[in-house]
């Protein structure tokens, strides 16, 4: 029995319409969702972070409201309801103009009591408290569940995420209008066998969409969508406030045919309106886990980029951001609808430009795809957002991924210096492989672990937040030897104006000096003067240790440390943060013997031969054999030994040990 981790998410059915909301949350109406079957067919399981995200836009047709209260609640089957402790207070003071809003509730404990056995009916209730009654509408809601379990399971569930391309900028407004990337061809692929795995059980298919949706008049307006053909309206947008907000709903479409392809296809009632808009198809299936031979392997990698402003305005001047990704899974590596997912801020009107590169561990080119984005000057609140697929050529070549160290360079200039700020987000890759000898468990995965929620932190917000190590999610990583990928933060911040904000993460008993805070992240800007919805991803990856006994890769935090967190704002903000971290467990052995000792301690170090580091190490006493642990068999590796002045020496170079 081989324990690991991974993240399942499930979608609610959103409410469109608009639902009453009063001074007090007693007074306010109650929407409940339709509850969905969650089902976590695996044995051996241990419940480790569990969150809801619930998101609404503020509606009024007169004024601008502040949200003063939410209540989230949760049921499994026929438990009583759990609706914490209400969010209530004074709420951080509205701009005057429309606003989305997202809310994060941690309901873990709820789940590790209730959720015993492998498939449960789950409901969610929510209300919402405005300084004056008023509606909201466009009620979203997602579940995240994070837990581990056998991975010798013989059925498994995952969640796939496969991104989409966006528009370059505005919605048309013809019927039926088709999203594709550059190569013309239909953007929703054939889930039979696009999804590799055998015995496949759809448990549920949705598409997450987002847009800046570029009100600037007071006409409501609307997205339609449709799978092929037909027409979805989804939610309407109140135009009195004339101004626009971060756009974000969530289509079911579990009924959707698996065994063709599809055009996804999105349109809007006004012109000028949805700019930037993508989706992202999930796909939460259930899958024969023992006979299933290629497995896609889908995870979401942080963009390494840094806070601040984009200052270049040609291709000559642009920013470069470097992200490594590790691949060990064995046989054939495929990459397959894969994209970069940008947020940013914008302070005017600007072309955002972006050049996506592949390196192989040789340094080799693997594709380069380029995309020009258009963002507007907007009376705008959140984030903006664009996706640009790099599996597809775009006039260059698509980007490829291999076994070993990939490297993904995003590029990025703006034709106006100063304009674009804060650009960080994800890269979503999805790929296929052979099936590890160590099981699927040990394949890269991407996990989320709660470090504070919305729900729980003053809603009227602070300059100053500290988060205590009480009822944090702490990654707990069940395999002994794991490497960690990639790591980064995501911040939810409800702020007001122009804002910034500071990341400070404690060092504990054990971790270098342990005895102060290491600053993770310099600062995170708000270019919009309005308030609203921001999401930050703040990439960690050279805070932390790569893998357990990692004393060179510059990382000294151990991920799996409880620890307190510092969140410094230049304005009050609302803030919840989670973890987001991918790691695999597929190691190899740099192994051997030591001849000719003189009887004394003999330290033994591997080494990867290519980055010229330090991998691993161990000690013996005298002659005999020794076996360093190792997660890559890509890049050729050797030992040296060292027992003193005179006794020393280093074995041949070749590769690890072992199968992936």
């Amino acid at each position: 029995m081989a324990q690991a981790p991974k993240t399942v998410e499930f979608p609610f059915a959103p409410l469109l319409t608009t639902l009453a909301t009063n001074t007090t949350l007693g007074t306010a109406t109650e929407h409940t969702f339709a509850a969905i079957t969650v089902g976590l067919p695996e044995s051996g399981k241990t419940i480790r972070s569990v969150h809801l995200l619930v998101t609404h836009d503020m509606c009024t047709a007169a004024t601008a409201r502040r949200l003063d209260g939410v209540r989230i609640g949760v049921q499994i089957d026929a438990v009583a309801w759990n609706d914490g402790t209400d969010l209530t207070g004074t709420g951080v003071a509205a701009s005057g103009d429309p606003y989305s809003d997202g809310q994060t509730r941690d309901v873990t404990s709820y789940f590790v009591t209730n959720y015993t056995g492998t498939s449960h009916t789950v409901g969610v209730r929510v209300r919402f408290e405005h300084d004056v009654a008023d509606v909201v509408q466009n009620i979203q809601c997602k579940l995240f569940i994070t837990y581990e379990y056998n991975d010798t399971s013989a059925t498994q569930v995952k969640t796939v995420k496969i991104p989409l391309e966006g528009v370059t900028s505005f919605l048309g407004t013809t019927a039926n209008t088709n999203i594709q990337g550059s190569s013309g061809a239909a953007q929703i692929p054939a889930l039979d066998t696009f999804l590799p795995e055998t015995s496949k059980t759809y448990r549920k298919i949705w598409f997450e969409i987002w847009a800046t949706s570029g009100g600037a008049a007071v006409t409501d307006f609307s997205m339609s969508v449709a799978i092929d053909s037909g027409t979805n309206t989804r939610s309407l947008v109140e135009g009195a406030l004339n101004g626009s907000h971060r756009y974000f709903d969530i289509w079911v479409q579990d009924s959707m045919t698996t065994n063709v392809t599809h055009n996804f296809q999105a349109w809007s009632s006004l012109a000028s309106r949805f700019q930037g808009c993508y989706a992202i198809l999930h796909v939460t299936y259930e899958f024969d886990a023992a006979n299933s031979t290629t497995i896609m392997n889908s995870v979401q990698i942080p963009i390494n980029t840094q806070s601040g402003h984009l200052n270049g305005t040609a291709i000559g001047d642009q920013d470069i951001f470097d992200t490594e990704f590790w691949i060990e899974e064995p046989a054939t590596i495929t990459m397959v609808q894969s994209a970069v997912a940008c947020q940013f801020n914008v302070s005017g009107t600007a072309t955002l430009n972006l050049e996506c590169v592949g390196l192989g561990s040789a340094g080799g080119d693997q594709g380069t795809t380029t995309a020009a984005y258009t963002a507007t000057t907007l009376t705008h609140s959140g984030t903006r957002s664009v996706c640009h697929r790099i599996d597809l050529a775009h006039g260059g070549t698509a980007l490829t991924l291999g076994r070993g160290k990939n490297i993904l360079r995003l590029k990025a200039y703006a034709s106006a210096s100063t304009t674009v700020s804060h650009l960080a987000g994800y890269w979503y890759l999805n790929y296929t492989s052979g099936k590890s000898s160590k099981g699927i468990g040990a394949h890269n995965v991407t996990t989320q672990w709660m470090i504070q929620d919305t729900y729980t932190t003053a809603i009227g917000g602070s300059a100053a937040v500290q988060v205590a190590t009480a009822n944090q999610r702490t990654p707990i990583i069940p395999q002994a030897n794991y490497f960690l990928n990639n790591v980064s933060y995501e911040v939810i911040s409800r702020s007001q104006s122009y804002s910034w904000m500071r990341l400070f993460i404690e060092v504990v008993s054990g971790e270098d000096a342990a005895d102060g805070w290491k600053q993770a992240v310099d600062f995170v800007q708000s270019a919009h003067g309005e308030h609203g919805w921001y999401t930050y991803v703040l990439p960690a990856n050279g805070i932390f240790k790569k893998y357990p006994t990692d004393s060179t890769s510059g990382g000294v935090l151990d991920i799996e440390n409880a620890r307190k967190y510092r969140l410094y704002g230049g304005l009050s903000h609302h803030p919840g943060m989670h973890l987001v971290i991918t790691t695999h467990a597929i190691t190899f052995t740099v192994d051997g013997s030591i001849t000719d000792s003189n009887g004394g301690t003999v330290n033994i170090s591997a080494v990867d031969e290519a980055r010229g580091i330090k991998v691993g190490s161990t000690s013996r006493t005298g002659n005999g054999s020794y076996s360093i642990t190792v997660y890559d068999n890509v890049n050729d590796h050797y030992a040296e030994a060292y027992e003193s002045a005179t006794y020393l020496g280093r074995s041949a170079t070749g590769k690890p040990t072992g199968s992936a």
